[in-house]
């Protein structure tokens, strides 16, 4: 594995020239639908019994998922602070698993933006996630969403059978995460 000093935005800006933050969509506000999208299983018994689906399919759609509210998180697997914050996260999904207000109703994926499979499957074999990992290989998502900072948390809302809608975003480091388990009931519980 390499690393490439500039980060991500500076390794994408010389892959994809012209796609600079002046071109970059404005992207996604609380409110609006999140991206509709197809992903593959990489574990599929494990994952499929965890987001309470059935795993048959070799993908699923997103809002498919039968949770009220999902968190999604979108990383790189050259982004160092996506790296970094992996244990953060791990800690993240054992606190949603143990706190029952959350657990009955949130559940949480990763997107891998720009990663095949296979390299999914391995950052998730190598960081020891712990829940749910998915690639977003040609950055569809990644571009839907206007392209933002890595790494990024949002908080999504079932709306029916149309999908989700985002309730919350998190960009970079979560610092404080007992703040952050905080928001997420105080947004989960209100009427």
């Amino acid at each position: 594995m390499w690393r490439y000093a500039p980060g991500w935005h500076g390794w994408l800006a010389r892959v994809s020239p012209g796609t600079g933050a002046a071109q970059v969509a404005a992207g996604l506000r609380v409110g609006d639908f999140f991206p509709s999208c197809r992903l593959v299983w990489l574990r599929a018994k494990q994952d499929a019994a965890y987001l309470g689906m059935p795993a048959a399919a070799g993908s699923l759609a997103l809002r498919q998922v039968p949770a009220d509210y999902l968190l999604v998180e979108l990383f790189n697997e050259y982004c160092q602070l996506c790296q970094k914050e992996t244990p953060v996260y791990n800690q993240l999904f054992k606190r949603i698993q143990d706190d029952l207000r959350l657990a009955r109703r949130m559940k949480i994926i990763g997107l891998g933006v720009g990663s095949s499979n296979r390299q999914v499957a391995k950052f998730r074999r190598q960081r020891g996630v712990l829940f749910p990992l998915f690639a977003d290989h040609r950055r569809e998502v990644f571009d839907c969403l206007g392209q933002p900072e890595l790494p990024v948390l949002y908080l999504l809302k079932r709306h029916g059978h149309a999908g989700f809608r985002l309730v919350f975003q998190h960009t970079g480091h979560l610092s404080d995460l007992a703040r952050f388990i905080d928001t997420l009931v105080k947004l989960v519980t209100r009427p």
